[in-house]
């Protein structure tokens, strides 16, 4: 009920967005994404690519933290520390009219904004223009895509997709976009191209190309879509790479350790950072916020109390959704009391988890 003719502490309220942490933050003025750059967080990104441009929300105390991939925070005069205090938490205003967007305040009332030629992010001024406006957009999945000769996918070359490359860069990265209509997914390159995805299961996929052939590797590592059936050649194996410390969310809540038990729970208030690391094999091993990897017990638990890695199979099903099997052949799944379970034998909303 209201009451009060004037505002008082009580007639306060908190903002907290309903969104995955999970982010990519874009300068309003400038036009370019946040990412990692020479120990700072700098808006210059045309394209937000790989971990570097993944921001972390942190919801504390009614105000938000910005934190890198590698779990640093932003500092209000620009530097990344690896201790939360009251100089890197900042206050939310959402700002609504012909100028739009989100405004992070510091304790001191100045508003981030991107300073310099390097758009260092940093608090400046004490008023909200375009330089302190900030929108956020979800963070697709980028991942680099393996032959069966272990060789990445590459555009290095140019615009052909070769499959003869070793290390890791922007070029060997692809994004991965899901098409609500056709329910299909498309590889995007650093250089805006497309690929198309035709199916994927148990951590290997297979590429149609627009001729309804699928690509497949030849000797000298070229990428041709030539065949009609799906063979070891033209199986590949994706690696996500934007996602060190992944963060899932379910319609009950965050996965994370359930106080005072090993037993990961799911529908926790506030998220856990679960390390996420990629094996050659397509497969998976999650590592928990005490330092112990995921295993599944004998009744179906999932469980933080690995000494060792289980590997765990994710496919992705959609805008920011996965699945994860386990090594007994079910998904995992959630429940409203918490229980996170490997009993899911199909895909539904108790099997979809948000990334």
């Amino acid at each position: 009920k209201c009451f009060a003719k004037s505002p008082g502490e009580s007639e306060h309220w908190t903002v907290q967005l309903s969104i995955h942490p999970q982010v990519h933050l874009r300068n309003v003025n400038r036009k370019r994404y946040a990412h990692l750059k020479d120990d700072e967080i700098q808006c210059t990104e045309v394209i937000p690519w790989g971990q570097n441009a993944l921001i972390i929300l942190e919801f504390v105390e009614g105000k938000y933290a910005l934190k890198t991939y590698d779990n640093r925070y932003l500092h209000k005069d620009g530097g990344l520390v690896e201790a939360l205090d009251d100089s890197s938490k900042f206050t939310l205003e959402i700002k609504s009219g012909q100028i739009s967007g989100l405004a992070f305040k510091d304790n001191d009332g100045r508003y981030l904004t991107a300073v310099g030629s390097t758009a260092s992010m940093k608090g400046r001024n004490k008023a909200v223009t375009k330089d302190e406006l900030f929108t956020i957009e979800d963070s697709h999945p980028q991942v680099v895509v393996i032959a069966y000769n272990g060789k990445l996918a590459s555009i290095r070359q140019g615009i052909d997709v070769t499959a003869n490359q070793e290390e890791e860069t922007d070029k060997e990265t692809f994004q991965m976009e899901y098409n609500r209509e056709k329910d299909a997914w498309a590889f995007r390159t650093i250089d805006n191209k497309y690929w198309s995805l035709d199916a994927a299961s148990a951590g290997v996929l297979a590429i149609k190309a627009s001729n309804n052939c699928y690509i497949f590797n030849k000797a000298t590592g070229s990428l041709v879509a030539t065949t009609e059936a799906v063979g070891e050649k033209e199986k590949f194996k994706i690696r996500i790479v934007n996602r060190p410390l992944l963060v899932l969310k379910c319609e009950y809540g965050f996965v994370g350790v359930k106080a005072k038990s090993e037993e990961c729970c799911c529908n926790r208030v506030t998220y856990d950072l679960i390390q996420l690391e990629g094996c050659k094999d397509g497969t998976y091993n999650f590592k928990a916020s005490n330092g112990k990897y995921w295993s599944v017990a004998d009744n179906d638990m999932v469980m933080l109390d690995g000494d060792g890695p289980t590997p765990f199979i994710v496919e992705f099903k959609g805008n920011s959704k996965l699945t994860i099997k386990a090594p007994n052949g079910n998904l995992l799944k959630t429940e409203q009391n918490g229980l996170f379970k490997a009993t899911g034998t199909e895909v539904n909303a108790s099997t979809l988890l948000e990334f």
